[in-house]
């Protein structure tokens, strides 16, 4: 799932999400540009289903999301070097 403000609005990927799948046809990541508000991320016209492989080639880092994540991982882009990190609270 990724977020309009990706799509539509150019910013780029500052969050990905390795969350449940919803359903078959999702992998149960999510890319958002981290600067959507509550309400925006209410509303689900707000978001689209692309591809995963499509997404990371484009947008992500294939490298962070074909690596051994789990569900619950995220990761942040860092502003200055453009890498992404993991940012997974610890329990």
């Amino acid at each position: 799932m990724v977020s309009k403000r990706i799509l539509v609005d150019e910013c780029g990927v500052g969050l990905m999400i390795r969350g449940e799948p919803d359903s078959e046809i999702t992998s149960g990541w999510r890319f958002l540009s981290g600067e959507e508000t509550p309400e925006y991320a209410e509303n689900e016209s707000n978001f689209e289903i692309r591809d995963l492989v499509d997404v990371a080639l484009e947008y992500g880092d294939s490298n962070v999301l074909f690596s051994d994540t789990e569900i619950g991982d995220s990761f942040r882009c860092d502003p200055d070097s453009g890498e992404f990190y993991c940012d997974t609270l610890s329990e």
